[in-house]
């Protein structure tokens, strides 16, 4: 059923935080057709372009496992909060340079890192946000609206974005992604003042021993930094979620650059029609987002994931070998649809089975990796793509297949959505491989 998915949006604290990320979504989505198309400008260097782009992770790659245990030992909202601001200033900064040029690499390079660390603390408060206003009895339909909101932004970004660059540049693109920031601050705050005074379960905690446990948290060698990546290390079923969302990220960033790569240099489109091929994958989005809404609940787990993952390979596949407008738009429809609907299903599964008290850490821990394999695949991609952009989507499809079929391998999961552990309490259900 999709109405207990949407009847989320009558609670006005979820109903804000939502639009305020939905706000920065589609500023992302500005900024991930305008800051290549400004690079390739700039340098008309692919492997440039690709390192230039993976400096967003550096900021992350240092201050993910501090940032963690500072989130979960503060507010939430104060963290989000400034993590937007911090947003905000780094895209002012790049709208600022591309507006009154030249533009160099090292410049946007300086400022992508700044971003990068905005995008570390976001990630560290959001989704014990998410938790803490709904619940982990709807935390996966929650999930499914913020992947929503996603699609919505990809659908919409790229047209706004090649409409505005062709007319006016890349500059006043990332002008506009400076404006939605702002309005996602404002949202946020907005949430905060629904919030107040009202606490969800999971916020309080079970008893008052409990309670007292979390008060001495900081003082335990259990409450380190490091226990994040002790959790997933130890959780069979953790760490393999957090593997594929290291798989995931990789396939976004590397296709996504092939992808302007391919309009650009191949096929010789200019900015309007290379963002058909984004808002392609934005509406392949929303079909991903609407069919998961109706069938997540009735379909295995291990079933859904591992479909999700062999339509993205065949995806790239129908774009390694693209000659028309027809058939890219067809491997993008197909490869972004089917990575929105298996991002749904990662981090929702993997936030389902983390305790409450190390949410945050498991977060930057599976963030952290993340961070590596994305900036890493920048850098591989920029690469990949100096030899050959359809060899390199050729090679990414195959490599996505052999990906599906070892989650087939992965065994019985449960129905999602799960409950989780216990309330600040150990993990009680225990994954197994």
């Amino acid at each position: 059923m999709l109405l207990p998915m949407f009847g989320l949006f009558r609670e006005a604290s979820f109903r804000w935080l939502w639009i305020g990320r939905a706000a920065s979504l589609l500023g992302m989505r500005l900024a991930d057709l305008a800051l290549p198309w400004l690079l390739l400008q700039a340098t008309s260097s692919v492997w440039v372009t690709g390192a230039a782009l993976a400096c967003d992770r550096l900021a992350a790659l240092v201050l993910s496992i501090p940032v963690g245990a500072w989130v979960d030992r503060g507010s939430k909202w104060k963290a989000a909060l400034l993590a937007e601001a911090l947003r905000f200033g780094a895209t002012s900064a790049v709208a600022g340079l591309a507006l009154v040029g030249p533009v160099r690499a090292w410049e946007i390079a300086l400022v992508l890192a700044s971003l990068g660390a905005a995008d570390v603390l976001h990630a560290a408060a959001f989704r014990p946000l998410v938790v803490h206003t709904v619940g982990r009895e709807r935390l996966a339909a929650a999930f499914n609206l913020n992947e929503g909101a996603d699609a919505v932004a990809t659908l919409l970004g790229p047209l706004l974005a090649g409409a505005i660059i062709g007319r006016y540049g890349a500059g006043w693109a990332l002008a506009a992604d400076a404006l939605t920031d702002l309005l996602a601050v404002a949202s946020l705050l907005a949430a905060r003042v629904a919030a107040s005074g009202r606490q969800h379960r999971e916020e309080s905690p079970c008893s008052q021993p409990e309670a007292a446990a979390l008060r001495d948290a900081p003082k335990r060698a259990g409450f380190s930094a490091w226990d994040g990546f002790q959790y997933l290390w130890r959780e069979a079923l953790a760490c393999r979620l957090a593997l594929a969302g290291c798989l995931l990220s990789t396939t976004s960033v590397a296709v996504g650059l092939w992808v302007v790569v391919l309009a650009r240099d191949e096929l010789h489109w200019d900015a309007e029609r290379a963002g058909w091929i984004f808002s392609a994958m934005g509406a392949a989005n929303v079909v991903a987002v609407l069919l998961l809404g109706s069938i997540g609940d009735r379909v295995a787990w291990s079933r859904l994931f591992t479909g999700a993952v062999a339509l993205a390979a065949a995806g790239t596949l129908v774009l390694a070998d693209a000659r028309s407008v027809l058939a890219v738009l067809m491997g993008a429809l197909l490869l972004d649809g089917a990575l929105s609907a298996a991002f749904v299903l990662q981090s929702s599964r993997l936030t389902a089975v983390t305790p409450p008290d190390r949410m945050a850490r498991v977060t930057v821990a599976a963030g952290l990796a993340d961070d590596g394999v994305r900036a890493l695949g920048r850098v591989l991609a920029g690469s990949a793509a100096e030899v050959g952009v359809r060899w390199a989507l050729l090679g990414w499809g195959l490599m996505l297949a052999a990906a599906s079929l070892w989650i087939h391998r992965w065994g019985r999961f449960s129905r999602w959505p799960w409950a989780g552990p216990s309330c600040l309490g150990p993990d009680r259900r225990r994954s197994t491989a």
